[in-house]
């Protein structure tokens, strides 16, 4: 499994396997998750990022998005990290965001049965799609029990709109690809 520089990654179309594949570059990983979640600030460090072995295509086999999962680990930053890529095949509505739910407690599952130490999970769904994301980006809380209960949001890159502080090349060059395709 690759996880150095995606320097040399050629895509053929912006698809979910293509995007999975890009992802497990280490690199073009962390400074997704440090533009977006980190603000641009040097949060995670590629170098500590490690490759998680839970299959969520295999752990979900009936699930349309599970296949399209990357998972890493850093111990440095303590945090566990999953990028879910999604593209114009996929529909984007309420199942996006009760099926992260489902990913991040097998994430949590997995680091409470293992030996290590449990680490928050953080996810993305990056989308490549041409329209508009026009999915949820929450699941909803009742009035009356939005005291007790948080909204769970989703975090939604938009790869057509979003303008994100890249300092990888690789990055900045995949989104100006997308938005030319």
């Amino acid at each position: 499994m690759r996880n150095m520089s995606n320097a040399n990654f050629k895509f053929k179309s912006v698809s979910g396997a293509d995007l999975v594949e890009y992802w497990r570059g280490n690199e073009e990983f962390a400074d997704l998750f440090n533009s977006s979640l980190y603000y641009g600030l040097y949060g995670i460090d590629p170098e500590t990022l490690r490759d998680d072995d839970l299959d969520f295509a295999k752990a979900f086999p009936d699930d349309l998005y599970a296949g399209n999962i990357v998972a890493k680990v850093s111990d440095q930053t303590k945090g566990y990290f999953m990028i879910l890529s999604i593209d114009a095949n996929y529909p984007t509505n309420h199942a996006i965001v009760e099926n992260s739910l489902k990913y991040e407690a097998a994430a949590y599952e997995k680091q409470i049965k293992g030996p290590g130490d449990v680490y928050p999970v953080d996810m993305i769904v990056f989308y490549a799609g041409k329209e508009r994301w026009e999915g949820p980006k929450a699941l909803p809380v009742g009035h009356n029990r939005k005291p007790y209960l948080k909204e769970q949001k989703l975090n939604v890159i938009e790869a057509r709109v979003d303008n994100l502080p890249f300092e990888n090349e690789n990055n900045k060059r995949l989104i100006q690809w997308i938005r030319e395709e």
